[in-house]
């Protein structure tokens, strides 16, 4: 990279402004050529080839090859893209389970390219050090998966629970990891940077990357699972609060027998669904016995998905009256099952005169860990395409 590329004010100052609009453009489009770059991004074509040239050199973009749309003859077109290998960012969540913790994994490449790792590591709920070092087992799985570990540019870990900066204020799934000390326990295992989010804003955030007509929307993803939480975006900014926006599980309400219950209480999978499976005969997180059940229209099967939509329908509404949304997008573990749920709920929303459209996550349950890795990637790419990889 040139010496003036960083420079606060004058020739280099415009250049560095140069050579993110042309990053910036590619990462957008995928692949342009150097002539379209010029006339999107309003350069001379001697700025756009010098700034391209650089940023060859300096290992972000390459040559993809000639257009295969060019009509006219002479010279191919060529295009340029960039350069997946320049860095690679690190994803990890934590998902609490059936009394243990499960750390998925996932690392992207430069261009946005995620690789999810099929394995799932397991430790125990209760330790903290257990449970960072699992964390730490996975970041060296991912860090043995990069062709070159040292171009990894940053990890985020995604907690289920509500974080404000190095802290976890409340993990209700997952109260090992209240506080600071799992912070405090990785913080100087890294390199790179480092940070903790919550796990449903960065679910929220891979869909708002993968479809990205959300952007000119409100729209909250809801994760429904073994706790309650969502994901807030406006106009494609995602909020984060102090850290408790969208921290909506905890929320009590009260019904008309006077009992208070959170909607983790009402909706989590492990609380209200799995005690009246139960009654039914039935293993709790059995959800293709209790969809055949509805299937067969067993009146008490009926009866406990009418509540629990009821239920679904209530969190709905709360982030409607509050945000106005336009689309809530529903993470829930079967989805035969929330197939069969969703007509109730639609019903109970038309006669609550409650608009908003219902959809569903394209990743499902890997949109967290998804998210994470591409957070990890937009963080470091101030940091990264300040300096030359090769």
């Amino acid at each position: 990279m040139s010496a003036t590329a960083g420079s606060s004010t004058g020739p280099g100052r415009i250049r560095d402004l140069n050579r993110r609009a042309v990053l910036g453009h590619l990462r957008r489009h995928g692949t342009e050529s150097r002539s379209a770059l010029a006339t999107q991004l309003s350069l001379s074509p001697a700025a756009v080839s010098s700034v391209v040239q650089e940023l060859i050199e300096d290992g972000f973009v390459q040559e993809a090859g000639p257009s295969a749309a060019q009509s006219r003859p002479g010279r191919p077109v060529a295009l340029l893209e960039l350069e997946p290998c320049a860095a690679y960012t690190l994803g990890i969540v934590l998902r609490a389970r059936q009394g243990r913790v499960g750390v998925e994994m996932a690392l992207s490449d430069y261009v946005g390219n995620v690789i999810h790792v099929e394995e799932s590591l397991q430790c125990g709920l209760r330790c903290p050090t257990t449970i960072a070092g699992t964390v730490l087992e996975a970041v060296h799985q991912l860090e043995s998966r990069v062709p070159d570990p040292a171009r990894i540019a940053g990890l985020v870990v995604g907690i289920p629970g509500v974080v404000e900066g190095a802290r976890v204020i409340v993990a209700p799934q997952l109260p090992a990891i209240e506080g600071d000390l799992l912070f405090n326990a990785l913080r100087e295992a890294f390199r790179y940077p480092f940070q903790l989010s919550n796990d449903v804003n960065l679910a929220a955030q891979s869909e708002l990357h993968l479809q990205p007509e959300l952007a000119e929307s409100t729209f909250a993803y809801l994760y429904v699972g073994t706790g309650v939480g969502a994901g807030i975006v406006v106009a494609g900014a995602g909020l984060g609060g102090h850290g408790w926006a969208g921290g909506i599980g905890q929320l009590r309400i009260t019904r008309a027998e006077g009992r208070r219950a959170s909607f983790e209480e009402l909706l989590g999978i492990e609380n209200y669904l799995a005690a009246q499976m139960r009654e039914l005969g039935l293993e709790p997180g059995d959800f293709e016995a209790f969809t055949h059940l509805l299937d067969e229209r067993d009146s008490r099967a009926m009866q406990i998905a009418a509540t629990y939509s009821e239920h679904l329908c209530d969190v709905i509404q709360v982030l409607n009256a509050t945000l106005d949304l336009d689309t809530v997008l529903i993470d829930f573990p079967h989805a035969a099952l929330l197939a069969r749920l969703r007509p109730r709920v639609e019903t109970v929303m038309q006669d609550s005169r409650l608009t908003v459209t219902i959809g569903h996550p394209v990743m499902g349950d890997r949109a967290a860990v998804n998210g994470a890795a591409l957070t990890a990637l937009w963080a470091s790419l101030p940091v990264v395409e300040q300096r030359a990889i090769r």
